[in-house]
């Protein structure tokens, strides 16, 4: 899926945290939805900040698949490819 293996993956990380999103209380365990707001806060959202803080989550993706996993992984890809961008 993300075309390299376990060990790439794990050598490349520098931090992580498990969070638990049934506990959250912003969250309360839901994923993302639609308001009349979205599209001017994903604009927001999508500038980094002093090219250090960057976001990215199935909140932030523009297609037809908000709230999923692949909404997720899409919009990681994306963040990444403006960090680091491939030659």
């Amino acid at each position: 899926i993300l075309r390299c293996n376990q060990n790439e993956i794990e050598s490349a990380i520098r931090h992580w945290h498990v969070t638990n999103w049934v506990q959250d209380e912003f969250s309360c365990g839901a994923y993302s939805y639609p308001t009349l707001q979205s599209a001017q806060a994903r604009k927001v959202l999508s500038n980094p900040v002093n090219d250090v803080l960057y976001f990215a989550g199935e909140a932030l993706y523009e297609g037809s698949s908000g709230g999923t996993v692949e909404a997720a992984l899409f919009s990681a890809r994306e963040v990444v490819s403006r960090i680091s961008p491939m030659n």
